[in-house]
């Protein structure tokens, strides 16, 4: 979330925990992307897709 949650939204949840090894999160402001083929940002609190490139990482 925005505000630095990480919620389980959807899928099974054969355990009680989540993994989240290996998944970086910067905490600069992404540039908008723009989604093509009819794509449209999901909506109702979730931010807008963004990317932010730092050296070589995206």
């Amino acid at each position: 979330m925005t505000d630095g949650r990480i919620l389980w939204v959807t899928g099974g949840k054969t355990h009680d925990w989540l993994s989240i090894s290996g998944i970086s999160f910067s905490i600069k402001r992404g540039k908008l992307l723009k989604l093509s083929s009819g794509w449209k940002p999901y909506g109702g609190g979730y931010p807008e897709p963004t990317a932010t490139r730092i050296g070589d990482m995206v």
